[in-house]
């Protein structure tokens, strides 16, 4: 650790499917945060970002296993496991410009990944199964009225 601010931050990133090394997110959103970064959530690092200095996930069997991250904004810093020992995992405050302002963990310690749970997208036969116990229903429906 080593910040002023005590929290979690929490966000999003997305990589290319598969595995592999020096994948780039193209995607990187900070879901949650310590209010006192004065941050509004979502904030989207990569679209604030006017230096990245290092983007690289490496990726093994669907699990991040190592990570280079740094993007600064406009009087902001994001990092994660960026020159661990020096900056680490850290979010600084908004506008300081002090890239250890904020919520900081210099060795990335407290820095972890999980899987995003999976989307599911019904399959064609599933809606039309799905639209034909609706059709029965109505057809049901339809004959206790008839009554």
């Amino acid at each position: 650790m080593g910040g002023p601010v005590s929290g979690t931050v929490q966000g999003t990133l997305t990589l290319p499917d598969g595995d592999g090394t020096n994948l780039s997110a193209t995607s990187l959103i900070v879901t949650s945060a310590p209010s006192a970064l004065g941050y509004t959530l979502p904030f989207d690092v990569l679209a604030n970002a006017i230096a990245v200095l290092d983007n690289s996930f490496t990726v093994s069997g669907g699990v991040i296993t190592a990570s280079s991250f740094g993007a600064l904004s406009i009087g902001g810093a994001f990092t994660l496991n960026f020159s661990p020992g020096n900056f680490g995992s850290l979010f600084n405050v908004q506008g300081s410009g002090a890239a250890l302002s904020g919520v900081v963990d210099v060795n990335s310690t407290t820095l972890t990944y999980s899987p995003a749970a999976p989307t599911t997208v019904p399959e064609p036969a599933t809606v039309l199964g799905l639209l034909s116990v609706a059709g029965v229903g109505l057809l049901c429906k339809g004959r206790k009225l008839e009554k």
